[in-house]
């Protein structure tokens, strides 16, 4: 997480407020993912810094109550006829909820984590 902050944080700063240990850690980091750098390129630094912070970004991670976890980033409202309305997001998840959602016809698929029947 560090690694990921410190790439992101120099990705935004100007090339003028560069120092030359922060130019090497780059240019150090970028040999050991692959990342090739354009000598001729006045924002070669910026551009490597920004796909190391790409790759260094950490996952995001699917919501999680007990056994049930929720696909990363799914937030829907679930309309259902004889269980009412729900909103199924990360804030909303529980074990309970999760229950509810399918018993009211909420998709197996919209989990990444299901206990076993």
């Amino acid at each position: 997480m560090k690694k990921y902050e410190f790439f992101a944080e120099l990705a935004e700063k100007p090339m003028n407020k560069w120092t030359d240990k922060q130019k090497e850690l780059t240019r150090t980091e970028a040999d050991k993912k692959g990342i090739k750098m354009n000598p001729n390129c006045p924002d070669c630094y910026r551009d490597a810094a920004a796909q190391l912070a790409i790759l260094l970004r950490p996952a995001e991670k699917g919501a999680s109550a007990g056994v049930y976890e929720l696909r990363p980033g799914l937030d829907i409202t679930l309309h259902s006829y004889k269980h009412g309305v729900f909103r199924v997001c990360a804030a909303t998840l529980t074990e309970e909820n999760a229950r509810k959602w399918l018993a009211a016809g909420l998709p197996e698929r919209y989990f990444v984590k299901m206990p076993k029947a």
